[in-house]
């Protein structure tokens, strides 16, 4: 394996990386409060789930 390749393996890794980070961030912020009811703004008891 060339240099050139190990770098680009090296790339790709801490692409996947910063992505993970990133679907991670989006499921902590958007995806939960959501889920379970704690939308921002919102008096408590206004969301249920059914």
């Amino acid at each position: 394996m060339t240099d050139d390749e190990k770098y680009n393996e090296r790339l790709k890794l801490l692409a996947t990386a910063i992505n993970n980070f990133a679907v991670a961030f989006v499921v902590v912020v958007l995806v939960t409060p959501v889920v379970s009811g704690n939308i921002p703004g919102t008096p408590a008891g206004a969301v249920t789930l059914t």
